[in-house]
């Protein structure tokens, strides 16, 4: 902490808690992730391995910094993001900012205790929780820099927040065919009709072959593909990776000729 509580309460109702100006060059990709350090790890390269190594980031995602006026205060303080909005009329220079999201959080109840400056970071629970409300919010350990994705997070991306009707795991909101669940594991678009872009079987050079899309930001799921002769007993195979891109994996099973009448590929997805 820095300064007494009142003056952290009185600097972070003017910006927030810490401020940090964004610029083009801090452009991230859809589900991507950037961290905001309060040092500049150019130019500290020691202590931006250091808190890498302590919270093991990967050198794909990018530290930037460093803030201004942090660190958060324990007790309570403001988190803002905010967009410059067009200027006014008569007023070319000037841009207003508009603010996107926020959160101003304390240290009792009914926020998340365990946060309070005790080893426990304040994480949001999902991306369509309403950010000043304490129960979008629980303390856990602090985990800077993880991709995370989960249905409910996917489900507020492709479909808004306040979308109710046909977004279920097991609905088909496009009527395509796929359910949204399957959509979300493939990487398709649940609200655009894709279902040409499922995997299918199909014969190459004579021997079975299956090839799918993983979406690797993916969290609460599994895939595997099974083989049969007999719709009955299934065997797993391994499907080796074939290209990456923009996080979405191909992968392919190959099975070569053998002397059955007949095979069966399935592709598994388990929550």
């Amino acid at each position: 902490n820095t300064g007494t509580h009142a003056e952290n309460l009185a600097r972070w109702r003017l910006r927030g808690g810490v401020d940090f100006d964004f610029d083009a060059s801090h452009e991230i990709p859809p589900g991507g992730v950037l961290v905001v350090v309060g040092f500049d790890p150019e130019n500290d390269p020691v202590r931006a391995f250091a808190f890498r190594d302590m919270y093991g980031i990967d050198a794909t995602i990018p530290l930037v910094g460093p803030w201004d006026d942090g660190p958060l205060d324990n007790l309570s303080s403001r988190v803002r993001l905010q967009r410059p909005d067009l200027p006014p009329p008569g007023q070319p220079g000037f841009y207003p900012q508009v603010t996107e999201d926020e959160v101003v959080y304390l240290d009792q109840a009914p926020w998340p205790e365990a946060a309070d400056g005790d080893g426990d970071s304040l994480q949001r629970l999902g991306p369509d929780r309403f950010g000043p409300l304490a129960t979008s919010w629980t303390a856990a350990s602090p985990t800077p820099g993880a991709l995370r994705l989960d249905y409910p997070f996917f489900q507020a991306l492709a479909f808004g927040p306040d979308a109710t009707a046909g977004r279920g795991r097991f609905e088909d909101f496009d009527r395509d065919g796929l359910t949204n669940l399957f959509e979300y594991a493939l990487g398709l678009d649940p609200t655009t009709p894709d279902a040409p872009l499922q995997p299918m079987a199909s014969i190459v050079d004579g021997n079975l072959t299956l090839t799918y899309a993983r979406n690797t930001l993916v969290t609460d799921l599994t895939y595997h593909v099974e083989i049969s002769t007999n719709l009955i007993d299934w065997t797993p195979v391994e499907a080796p990776v074939i290209s990456s891109a923009n996080f979405i994996e191909q992968r392919r099973v190959t099975i070569p000729r053998i002397n059955e009448n007949e095979l069966f590929l399935r592709l598994v997805l388990s929550l």
